[in-house]
């Protein structure tokens, strides 16, 4: 059974085969995030920052092979607790087409263009921006 908590200092090496960076684990001001099944952890996500009533997603990641059930149910934990923590808005930024398409495909939000390639115009950043407590209840309602 999948199960999604805030991670534990047991975890630290499982989440950082899947982030890779120890800042996201490191940092005491981010909450951490790990999804669970048969003992062991097969996803994490991390709270990046708050500022003010909002909170910032860091990283999302799923052990290979990929599964949409484990990316829904992480983010549905982070913007739970960060829900219960206060926080009355989140936001996630991306400079990665792909972990974008992720979110809007698993997780059902538009992108909004924070950034493109002065070049050639192209998109290279987007953002998400949510009203948590809608979030989550979007979120409960999905399958």
């Amino acid at each position: 059974m999948l199960t999604t908590r805030l991670h534990e200092p047991a975890d630290r090496a499982a989440v950082l085969d899947l982030i890779g960076d120890p800042r996201a684990v490191d940092q005491p001001q981010h909450r951490v995030y790990v999804a669970e099944e048969a003992g062991r952890v097969v996803g994490t996500a991390v709270v990046a920052h708050a500022l003010g009533d909002t909170a910032y997603l860091g990283a999302v990641e799923v052990a290979p092979p990929f599964r949409p059930d484990v990316f829904r149910a992480l983010v549905l934990a982070v913007a739970e607790g960060a829900a219960a923590a206060g926080y009355r808005h989140g936001v996630a930024r991306y400079i990665d087409r792909s972990a974008m398409v992720r979110s809007r495909r698993h997780v059902g939000l538009t992108p909004i263009v924070a950034g493109r390639d002065p070049a050639t115009g192209a998109a290279v950043a987007w953002r998400f921006e949510v009203e948590l407590p809608d979030f989550v209840h979007y979120l409960r309602s999905r399958p």
